[in-house]
């Protein structure tokens, strides 16, 4: 288990950079949801380059509940993470109407692992669960098993599709195998080996996205080619494997890498927050531009206080069960 999860002897900076890396992909992506593949490049050096307040999305005020969520009961509650949930929601961040109707549900007697399925009966096929599975991923887990269900709980109260659980799996086990291994994401094809390895059973459609993407990684495929073969909806067997090519095909640091993210085009502020994952767990958060975080600096809670948490999640060592 020592080489999926955070350890003392990793760089806190790449732990705090996996938590930060999801708000700031996130709001850097926010304003350039659906935009068309011509106009991607210069939109994103537009992006880059501003000096303007930004704003995380429902996917940054959900990574952050996960979060607060799991430090204040040391480990993953249904329940709890509901409440939180319930909390950070705000309409005007973007949340789906599929959060409220769960929300509604569970503060109406539901029991928390059906409140999903008060929206969409046959359980939600969107990435908002692996969107916000950063947090889940840093803490140390006592075993695969435990890191596993806590995934899935944390993926179930709103996500309860197989292939939106599973590529929630796939997100944490990502982020995880950067942090434990990182020489492993500049080897692309040993990184999937890796990652397919510790998966087995995986959803039919996920699975199937992990084999494109090794295709198009060896075919040495442009953005607007993975966007076509993957998909880039909020669907979650398309944006998750497509931010997970996006961040394996990618070169350079943080800045590249989800700015990169945005060519896909589609769910771009969901796929930039999964690459900022990603690439913060690689490059640590010291490699955030400094601009960047600025720009968040009228956000609650602001960089500093997010940092702070993800040092909190690292230090956590749930009890086994």
């Amino acid at each position: 288990m020592m080489d999926r999860m955070p350890t003392p002897s990793l760089d806190p900076d790449k732990v705090r950079g996996a938590l930060l890396g999801t708000v700031v992909g996130d709001a850097f992506g926010s304003v350039l949801e659906g935009i068309v593949p011509d106009e991607a490049p210069r939109r994103a050096r537009l992006r880059a380059d501003s000096r303007q307040q930004w704003r995380y999305t429902d996917d940054g005020a959900m990574t952050l509940a996960v979060a607060e969520s799991l430090a204040a009961r040391s480990g993953m509650n249904g329940p709890d993470l509901l409440r939180q949930l319930a909390a950070r929601y705000d309409p005007v961040r973007g949340f789906g109407k599929g959060m409220r109707i769960a929300i509604d549900a569970f503060f109406a007697g539901r029991p928390w692992q059906e409140c999903a399925f008060a929206a969409w009966p046959e359980g939600s096929r969107g990435n908002g669960a692996a969107v916000r599975v950063a947090p889940v991923a840093i803490v140390r887990w006592p075993s695969v098993e435990a890191f596993r269900e806590a995934v899935r709980t944390s993926a179930i109260v709103t996500h309860a599709h197989p292939e939106a659980a599973d590529a929630a799996l796939v997100q944490a086990q990502a982020i995880s195998i950067v942090l434990a291994k990182p020489d492993l994401a500049r080897v692309p094809a040993a990184f999937l080996d890796r990652l397919t390895a510790q998966l087995p059973g995986l959803d039919p459609a996920v699975s199937t996205a992990l084999a494109t993407i090794r295709s198009l990684l060896r075919a040495g495929a442009v953005a607007v080619t993975a966007a076509r073969a993957l998909g880039t909806s909020t669907f979650a067997r398309e944006s998750v494997p497509a931010a997970l090519w996006s961040f394996l095909a990618g070169k350079g640091g943080f800045e590249e890498a989800v700015s990169g993210a945005c060519l896909l085009g589609g769910d771009v502020d969901s796929i930039c927050a999964l690459v900022g994952s990603l690439a913060g767990a690689l490059h640590g958060a010291e490699s955030i531009p400094g601009q960047w975080i600025a720009n968040l600096s009228r956000e609650t809670p602001d960089t500093a206080a997010i940092a702070s948490l993800a040092d909190r999640l690292r230090e956590l060592e749930p009890p086994a069960k």
